[in-house]
C-alpha cells in the first residue's frame, strides 16, 4: 500500500523494497509457527488440534484483519512520504519489542527461530534507518514507538 502511496519515486521503490522483506517475514512466521506445531507433536506424541474456542478466536482474528486492512489502507491514502517513513519505522520497532519480548517464552527449540525472526526486524529498521539518512528526509523521520527500542539491543 505505500509503495502505491509514495509520492517519489525513490521513496516507491523503497517501500517496494520493505514490501518484498514482509513477504520474507511472513514466509519466516508461518515456517516458524509450523516448526512449533513439529516439536509439540514430537513432545506430545499426539497430533496438534485446535480446540472449538480457539477456532473461534482464529475466526475472529479473520474478520478483524480484513476490517484492519480497510482501515490501514484508509489512513495510508492521507499519508505523506515523511509520514509513510515514520509509520514504517515505528511499526517496525512496535514489532521488535514485541518479538523480543514474546521470545522468552518459547521453548528452547523454538528460540533460535524465534532469534532469527528478531535479527530480521533489526536489519529492516536499519536499512530503513539507512534510506532515511541517505535521503531527503533525513533528520526528519523518526520512530514514535519506545525510543529504547531503536538501537537497543532488545
Amino acid at each position: 500500500m505505500a509503495a502505491k502511496q509514495a509520492k517519489s519515486p525513490d521513496v516507491a521503490e523503497f517501500f517496494q523494497i520493505l514490501a518484498g522483506r514482509a513477504e520474507t517475514y511472513a514466509r519466516m512466521q508461518d515456517d516458524f509457527l509450523e516448526s512449533i506445531v513439529r516439536h509439540r507433536e514430537a513432545r506430545t506424541g499426539k497430533p496438534f488440534r485446535h480446540t472449538k474456542r480457539q477456532e473461534g478466536f482464529l475466526e475472529c482474528f479473520d474478520a478483524d484483519a480484513v476490517q484492519a486492512e480497510k482501515d490501514i489502507e484508509s489512513v495510508t491514502a492521507r499519508m505523506d512520504d515523511r509520514t509513510l517513513l515514520v509509520s514504517a519505522i515505528s511499526s517496525e520497532c512496535q514489532q521488535l519489542e514485541l518479538d523480543a519480548a514474546m521470545a522468552s517464552s518459547y521453548r528452547p527449540e523454538d528460540r533460535e527461530m524465534a532469534e532469527r525472526m528478531i535479527e530480521f526486524r533489526r536489519e529492516t529498521i536499519r536499512l530503513i534507518e539507512g534510506f532515511v539518512e541517505g535521503s531527503r528526509f533525513k533528520g526528519q523521520v523518526a520512530s514514535i514507538w519506545h525510543a529504547k527500542t531503536k538501537n537497543e539491543n532488545v
